[in-house]
């Protein structure tokens, strides 16, 4: 499912919040599988330029792993909060954003999934 496909999921199931609401709102699971040769290339590149462009959007990133036991080293898990639909739209047809990801070839790097999770009532994180 393209990020598109899944803010539009997003919208259609209600679990977009509105600007302000406490606590995360639109937030999603990334699994990056990342060609084994370029993990650490691919870390640098996000934490450089990546990261940069979420605080201009007020993206928060909640967490950011590496595979451990269990799972193949090479992966690479992030847990994003885009707060809501708009802040997730800005970010990604920000031209910045837009020749960013051209220029850092992360599509050569890895092969991503993503998740739009929706708290259940006794998550800690709602």
């Amino acid at each position: 499912m393209t990020k598109s496909e899944q803010a539009d999921s997003a919208v259609r199931l209600g679990l977009s919040r509105s600007v302000g609401e406490q606590g995360p709102g639109f937030v999603c699971l990334w699994l990056n599988d990342v060609k084994p040769e370029r993990v650490f290339e691919y870390l640098e590149k996000v934490e450089k330029h990546v990261l940069p462009l979420y605080q201009k959007h007020g993206v928060r990133l909640l967490g950011c792993w590496r595979g451990g036991f269990g799972v193949k080293s090479n992966q690479v898990i992030f847990l994003i909060d885009y707060g809501d639909l708009e802040t997730y739209n800005a970010l990604y047809s920000d031209p910045e954003y837009v020749k960013m990801d051209a220029e850092m070839e992360f599509m050569g790097m890895r092969a991503n999934l993503g998740w739009l999770l929706n708290p259940v009532d006794f998550s800690p994180i709602k």
